[in-house]
């Protein structure tokens, strides 16, 4: 519902992710049934994080009674980097969010790699 380009000219990433809180906030409060929220939710639980396995994977941790422990980690692992770069790709303000990803993920797997030479 966002236009990313107005009058010819793109808009900048903060101007489109405040026009669509603007949208999502309005709709949330006044129709938190609208087909727009209940379609972002959907897709929100089978396109990234499906909903359903994750399910299916807590009841079989409870009724087979697993432990789960939880680690603290200093970064990121490389299974997970996807997951995060989704998240955070969201909120960079910058001009290329594409870019600082590319950057960012050099840098997290340079220092992944000077981590396990230390060991």
């Amino acid at each position: 519902m966002v236009y990313r380009n107005h009058f010819g000219s793109e808009k900048t990433v903060r101007k489109v992710q405040w026009s669509t809180e603007v949208i999502f906030n309005v709709l949330e409060q006044h129709e938190p049934q609208h087909v727009l929220l209940r379609e972002a939710r959907r897709d929100a639980l089978h396109t990234f994080l499906d909903g359903e396995r994750a399910q299916a994977f807590l009841t079989d941790l409870r009724n087979q009674h697993r432990p789960i422990r939880l680690r603290d980690v200093p970064m990121v692992s490389p299974l997970a980097f996807g997951m995060y770069a989704t998240k955070i790709r969201e909120a960079l303000m910058v001009k290329d969010p594409q870019e600082t990803l590319e950057r960012l993920y050099h840098h997290w797997w340079a220092k992944l790699e000077e981590a396990q030479s230390g060991s």
